[in-house]
């Protein structure tokens, strides 16, 4: 039953990266389209916002992103040590 539960975390993780990057993609191009505030002449250029968007969701995702893998790594890694004590110590 525990395996069952964290292997669904990691497949709601790589669930939650494809759909991040599908948003994140999403508000990029309606930041270069012009989507929201058109009227405005002292607004910042419309490809240098979606670069921003892009580069700043990125960071975002890869951060958040990672400490979750970082977690899975950590569970996986903490299991081996345990199974690898176990073998030596019934030797």
């Amino acid at each position: 039953m525990r395996n069952f539960f964290i292997r669904s975390f990691e497949t709601l993780i790589n669930f939650f990266v494809v759909v991040a990057i599908v948003i994140l993609v999403l508000f990029a191009t309606a930041a270069l389209l012009g989507f929201g505030d058109m009227h405005r002449m002292d607004s910042p250029p419309r490809l240098l916002f979606a670069a921003a968007v892009l580069l700043g969701g990125g960071i975002y995702l890869i951060l958040i992103a990672g400490f979750l893998y970082l977690v899975l790594g950590i569970y996986d890694n903490t299991r081996r040590a345990a199974e690898a004590l176990e073998k030596m110590a019934s030797r």
